[in-house]
């Protein structure tokens, strides 16, 4: 935790603090433990790391967070605490249009097959994001 650790000077005493990566997993982490329901008060101070890293010229390394959160097997709070944040602070906005078709099959009593495919533009409401075409393949069973 402390290997990317660096010095603050405050009041002209020096401290050591937790890099911008660090501070931004243990906030996120953190409020998940709290809560499934990202309260504000974490929320706030994720954007604030992220911001003022970024400011800094010290964008956040997002694949050693997410090579944390495997080692500590936390990935999945830290999915959910990053949904909220949908760009870098530089969000290029555009609206999110999806168009989508499926056909359904009723292959027998109580089966069905369908196809389905989406297309998405402007992805997370980034028009540098995009476009994509998602597919799937569903089967239900009636019992």
């Amino acid at each position: 935790l402390w290997a990317r650790a660096r010095d603050v000077v405050i009041e002209g005493r020096r401290y050591r603090t937790l890099g911008s990566e660090d501070h931004l997993f243990h906030a996120i982490v953190h409020g998940m433990r709290i809560s499934d329901v990202p309260p504000m008060r974490w929320i706030v101070d994720v954007a604030t790391i992220a911001t003022r890293a970024a400011a800094a010229g010290e964008p956040i390394d997002w694949l050693s967070v997410a090579e944390q959160a495997e080692r500590t097997a936390t990935a999945v709070p830290l999915a959910r605490g990053l949904g909220f944040l949908l760009g870098d602070g530089n969000l290029n906005y555009g609206r999110e249009n999806i168009v989508e078709s499926y056909y359904n099959w009723h292959a027998w009593r109580g089966l069905f097959y369908a196809l389905d495919a989406q297309h998405i533009a402007n992805l997370g409401y980034n028009r540098d994001r995009g476009p994509a075409w998602v597919g799937s393949v569903r089967a239900h069973v009636d019992f």
